[in-house]
């Protein structure tokens, strides 16, 4: 049995979303999590639902600078995506208060000394992700998406949700 402790001690909300980086890694692109591709799966999870969704947990190319969420558990908050341009919307953005999100970075090894601010959680692209390191959905099921979580965490009463990211190839 694999261990593995994220963020050990940090209250998980009645609303989850369990991300699984590369679970149709053999569906999409190559054998492997793909950037550019939505290649992972994402399982909204409260106490009268289960449902999966096609996710992208990767930047959609490699780019020096650019973030990856490392795997742990945050707490997501309702939000705004490119608040004020003609391709905002709303969208997830990290709960955390000033606290910036740990990320790996291209072109450095191990966890960036210069954390994530605004790794969002938004609707991607048809045509590719469109992440710059956030989490993309795809357009057509990210209304669903957006829906589900909206209406559990109102139906609970809660502010924000738990975005727990898996290790690549937990599941």
């Amino acid at each position: 049995m694999r261990k593995w402790h994220a963020n050990q001690g940090k209250e998980i909300a009645p609303v989850t979303v369990v991300v699984a980086p590369g679970y149709y890694s053999n569906t999409f692109g190559k054998p492997g999590n793909d950037r550019g591709f939505y290649d992972d799966a994402a399982f909204v999870i409260t106490d009268r639902t289960f449902t999966s969704f096609n996710f992208n947990s990767d930047p959609s190319l490699y780019k020096t600078g650019i973030s990856t969420v490392l795997p742990g558990i945050y707490p997501y908050r309702r939000g705004y995506h490119k608040r004020g341009k003609k391709s905002g919307h709303p969208a997830f953005r990290p709960a955390t208060m000033g606290e910036a999100l740990p990320v790996k970075r291209d072109g450095e090894k191990g966890r960036s000394k210069r954390d994530g601010v605004a790794n969002n959680n938004h609707r991607g692209g048809i045509n590719g992700t469109s992440s710059e390191g956030c989490l993309t959905v795809p357009p057509r099921q990210w209304d669903a998406y957006y829906a589900l979580i909206d209406l559990e965490m109102s139906r609970l009463g809660v502010q924000h949700f738990s975005m727990c990211i898996l290790p690549e190839g937990w599941l």
